[in-house]
């Protein structure tokens, strides 16, 4: 089987081997893994903006900020900047 293949049955179907593993992950790496595991859902969803994502997870924009500030450090979410925009920048 290819890598690609390989992926999509071992890790991204149910109740194979790895399909828990980000979860058991965030588990042992966070306190609070709940509200990591809904930032991640979130931004994967498309909800890029502070606005989107505190209503979402009807959290205030001071307490996400420290949740991303520590995903950005461990390099799972980037901070971009669009090369038209300087202030605007969006999570991904």
């Amino acid at each position: 089987m290819s890598v690609e293949d390989n992926i999509i049955s071992k890790i991204m179907t149910k109740r194979e081997i790895l399909y828990e593993e980000p979860k058991i992950l965030l588990k042992e790496e966070f306190r609070e893994p709940r509200v990591y595991e809904l930032i991640l859902m979130y931004i994967s969803m498309g909800y890029n903006t502070h606005d989107r994502r505190e209503n979402a997870i009807h959290m205030d924009k001071g307490n996400i900020s420290g949740y991303l500030e520590t995903l950005i450090s461990l390099r799972l979410v980037d901070y971009v900047f669009p090369m038209n925009m300087e202030r605007r920048g969006y999570m991904k």
